[in-house]
């Protein structure tokens, strides 16, 4: 494209094809489908393995959290969870540490979309110029 009032121009190129439908579909593979007790709702849900681990993880992380109080540092808290038998006194330090890293970084993440939001927020809600109407 090029105009003679402009000295800008480009080329461009354009791609453009037809196709008929000769046959079905294949079902999709079980690979790509959620499992019937996700889907219908009403079969049980298995007890997993990684669920398992799961829960197990999941009551030491809301354990973690609730020893935040402004007092207590990683070594108390790896030496908590020590004295409950929830981890090795080798692993605790490191484990507590890379947690609260991960809840560090996603209240960052947190943080950073609702200032983003706000600013959104207030440039949409920017009253306009006198005599001019919003589109």
């Amino acid at each position: 494209m090029a105009s003679p009032a402009s000295r800008h121009a480009r080329l461009e190129s354009v791609v453009a094809w037809c196709a008929r439908k000769e046959s079905a579909a294949p079902p999709a593979t079980a690979e790509g489908t959620l499992p019937d007790w996700i889907v219908l709702g009403d079969r049980p849900v298995p007890l997993l393995e990684e669920f398992k681990v799961q829960a197990v993880a999941t009551r030491i992380h809301a354990y973690v959290m609730a020893l935040i109080d402004g007092r207590r540092s990683i070594r108390d808290m790896a030496r908590m969870l020590v004295e409950q038998r929830l981890i090795s006194a080798e692993d605790a330090e490191p484990a507590v540490r890379r947690f609260l890293v991960r809840m560090a970084r996603i209240a960052v993440r947190v943080a950073c979309e609702l200032m983003r939001n706000a600013v959104a927020a207030r440039s949409s809600a920017q009253v306009p110029a006198r005599g001019l109407t919003p589109l």
